[in-house]
Order: C-alpha cells, then structure tokens, then sequence
C-alpha cells in the first residue's frame, strides 16, 4: 500500500544476621555501585542498616522487608531487593506494594515475564493502582503481548478520563488493532482535551481515511494544517486523500508544497498520480 502509518521487594536475629552475610548488604560493597557514588548512595546503605538493624528488634515485620527491598532497589542491587520482598510477601500474602516492587527488581534482572505476573497478583490485590498498572503495560510492550497491552492501556484511560496522554495512547492501541471508529470517538475527546497537539489531529484523521470519510479526513488533516502547517505527515496524507479522491489539481498543490518543504513523497504515489492525472 502506498500511503501507512507508524504511529510506535528466619524469623530472629539469626535470619538477619545470615540475611547480612549471603547478601553481602549493609552499605560495604561501594565497587558494585559505581554510578550511585557520592552522598545519595551512603543514604541508601544507610537505610539499608537501618532496617536490618530493625529487623533485629521485630524480624517478623513485613513492612521493613519491604523497606529493605526498596533501600537494596536504589543501591542497584535488584537481586537482593527481590529476596526482601519475597520475604514480606511470606509474612503478609495480601501485600500488594510488595508485589508491585517484586515485579521492579525482576524488571531489572531482564526477568519480564516473571514481572508480569507479580504485577497481575499486585492488581488483583489492589485493581485500581495506577503505579502497578503502568509497570505492567510496559512489560507488555516488552513483551510483545498485544492483548494485554490494549488491556491495561484502555483500564488506564479508564482510570485517567482527563488526561490527554492516557486517552491519546488507548487512541493508538485502538488504531494499531483496526478499530477506527473507536479510536475517532477517543480521538475526538483528546482533540478537546489538546487541540493545539497536530499529532492527534493527524491520528484522527488518519482513522478517517481508514474508514473511507473523506469528507471528515480533509476537514481534520486542514485543521490540522492551521495548527501546524510544516507537518510532513499532513502535508502527506492530504496530497494522497485528493488523489485517491479524484481530486488531482488539490492532489498536485499538496505534492508541490510537500517538496517545498523538503518533504519526500512516495515515487509510486507520485508515478500513480501522474498516470491518474494526465
């Protein structure tokens, strides 16, 4: 086709004391650490003592496995974090941050699909977070899994109705599976939100096209054009809609401002239009 679009964390101070020797933790080790140097990462091996040094005195307390996991996240020190927040998830099941934090450190030893389902048992504890929510989409997109990432994109938008970005992405996720008179009713609401944005106007016109509606996609793409008339990808489109619309002398005013502006075209669209054209 000529004309597409990209739009791409033992019970007793024994456990502590081992929990110490087999991490090697307890803010010793600078060397592994070498980009957190300097004050920030003296504060995280700070805390790091602190809540073992806490653990000591209440050792069955999942909220400082939690803390320690987090301290072991800011040092670098994902595979540490993990086993801290496995242990608060033992001492409390129901710990969804916990959860959400195991899925991080996993992220960070390039474990994704573990990720992912700690992020799942975070969302089934707590639905509504949008901090889990946005980690899972991003493993989805690492992923490559399609169906979960339109999911969790539109649960987001659900949850984030007057944030442009949010709507704008479930939009996207929309087109990239073909449902264009979804993404135009989603489209239209960011272009509300974020009129002076080309790029949604762009997309929403696109959708348009996709569907055929000529009459709607001009409308938009010169709106669009108002908005910001040097964007090569309008600038584009338009001249590709008047030739597929029979319209060639609007079709050839479009392709010689395309090449004013530096923009390139297709050679087989331009092949096409002066073979359609006459």
């Amino acid at each position: 086709m000529i004309f597409s679009l990209k739009k791409n964390r033992a019970l007793g101070a024994v456990f502590v004391l081992a929990w110490a020797l087999v991490s090697g933790c307890a803010g010793h080790d600078r060397g592994a650490t070498g980009s957190r140097e300097g004050l920030g990462q003296r504060v995280f091996e700070e805390r790091v003592d602190e809540a073992l040094a806490a653990l000591e005195e209440t050792p069955g307390d999942p909220e400082l496995f939690y803390k320690l996991g987090n301290a072991f996240l800011d040092l670098g020190r994902p595979s540490q974090g993990e086993r801290a927040y496995r242990r608060a998830i033992e001492l409390r099941p129901e710990y969804a941050s916990a959860y959400t934090n195991l899925g991080l450190s996993l992220r960070q030893q390039n474990r994704p699909g573990e990720a992912m389902g700690a992020y799942q048992r975070s969302l089934a504890l707590a639905p509504g977070d949008l901090v889990t929510l946005r980690n899972l989409n991003a493993v989805a997109a690492v992923l490559g899994d399609d169906e979960l990432l339109l999911e969790t994109t539109e649960n987001l938008a659900a949850l984030q109705p007057e944030d442009a970005l949010a709507q704008a992405a479930y939009a996207d996720m929309l087109m990239r599976f073909a449902r264009y008179a979804e993404a135009i009713s989603v489209f239209v609401r960011v272009v509300e939100m974020d009129s002076g944005k080309v790029e949604n106007l762009y997309a929403l016109g696109l959708c348009y096209f996709n569907l055929s509606d000529w009459n709607a996609c001009e409308k938009t793409w010169q709106q669009a054009l108002q908005t910001a008339p040097y964007h090569p990808s309008t600038n584009k489109g338009l001249a590709v809609l008047y030739w597929k619309t029979g319209d060639f002398n609007h079709a050839w005013e479009a392709v010689h401002r395309c090449q004013r502006l530096g923009v390139q075209l297709d050679p087989q669209f331009l092949d096409n239009l002066r073979r359609d054209s006459g």
